[in-house]
């Protein structure tokens, strides 16, 4: 088996978990408006799927919503350094909304780290500006973070945040269909089968490398890209 043939297999594992493992979010398109989320409402207005999303109305203070809870409210998952996660959530710019262009911040989701003791450590985050955003069309954002390697992490906790930041007032952006999985095996073996294919091409450009050395010193020496049976007949002259 080749180092792209792993490779190829280890995406594949990948892309599988990401569509088949347990999603961590309890409620995630918000169908169900037991559990309450701060700096949101659910409604009916709008939906990528299901009938209710989520709508966040933008006021001059900054927003936090989290979409991680149950009926008791936000809650944190227990986590350890280097766990992978794959995240997807679909965002809508109201229709009406006058911001919908522009490199500044309309929202973001990331991760904020606690210790075992819940003492915030840091945070992790990608942004979606408003020229991403856009209006008036559901759009996916996805990705992969990785819990940062410390030992304050071991046994550390995970809280799952929104962020607003502090924005012009009466923008209305929808979130809904929210997935959150644990990917750390696959996205561990995907890493190794990139080193090992990289390795392997690492490999073969040296050994095309000394192939093309060989072949400069074989024609400058007998007049040929290979010594072949007959080296002192062929042999130029000195």
């Amino acid at each position: 088996v080749t180092a792209d043939t792993k490779a190829v297999v280890a995406q594949t594992d990948l892309d599988l978990l990401r569509k088949h493992a347990d999603n961590l979010i309890p409620n995630p398109s918000f169908e169900s408006s037991q559990y309450p989320i701060g700096y949101t409402t659910y409604t009916t207005e709008d939906a990528h799927t299901g009938t209710q999303c989520l709508k966040v109305s933008f006021t001059t203070t900054p927003m936090y919503p989290q979409p991680l809870v149950n009926s008791a409210g936000a809650y944190r998952l227990t986590t350890e350094p280097l766990r992978a996660y794959y995240y997807e959530f679909w965002a809508k710019g109201k229709a009406t909304n006058t911001v919908y262009t522009g490199s500044a911040e309309a929202c973001s989701f990331g991760f904020w780290l606690y210790s075992s003791a819940g003492v915030h450590y840091t945070s992790l985050r990608d942004v979606v500006t408003w020229d991403m955003l856009g209006r008036d069309e559901w759009v996916k954002f996805s990705g992969i973070k990785v819990i940062t390697n410390s030992a304050t992490m071991t046994n550390g906790q995970l809280l799952v945040l929104m962020y607003m930041p502090l924005s012009v007032s009466g923008q209305v952006v929808y979130l809904d269909d929210f997935v959150l999985k644990d990917v750390t095996e696959a996205y561990n073996a995907d890493l190794a089968a990139a080193a090992a294919a990289a390795d392997a091409s690492a490999a073969e450009t040296a050994a095309a490398t000394a192939d093309g050395k060989a072949v400069s010193i074989n024609q400058a020496l007998y007049g040929q890209a290979t010594p072949g049976s007959t080296i002192a007949q062929t042999k130029v002259a000195s």
